[in-house]
């Protein structure tokens, strides 16, 4: 009885190890795919932040601070990343990651 006991912690242990393996493989993989997943999210609502201000100059011919006379309102989600975004009016925007 004891001998089973025995065989089946081995084996037990052995899957634990293959498990730890697969996920220290997959976790950074994982991880990267969220952190360009959250790029791509900041760079589509800049964009669309970028034109809202176009069309409100378009409009106004003049640019505003707040964003609330956009028809655009991204969720609370969207506070988790913080970036510093420059934008000129006849250029691409740029992003620098802090």
């Amino acid at each position: 009885m004891a001998e089973k006991m025995r065989s089946g912690d081995v084996e037990l242990l052995v899957v634990i190890v293959i498990i730890g393996i697969l996920s220290g493989i997959a976790l950074p993989t994982f991880l990267s795919i969220v952190g360009k997943a959250k790029e791509v999210e900041a760079t589509i609502n800049m964009g669309n932040l970028s034109k809202s201000q176009k069309i409100y100059y378009n409009e106004k011919r003049e640019f505003t601070r707040d964003i609330s006379k956009f028809n655009f309102a991204p969720g609370p989600e969207y506070s988790e990343y913080e970036s510093n975004a420059v934008c000129n009016f006849f250029q691409p925007t740029r992003f620098r990651e802090f």
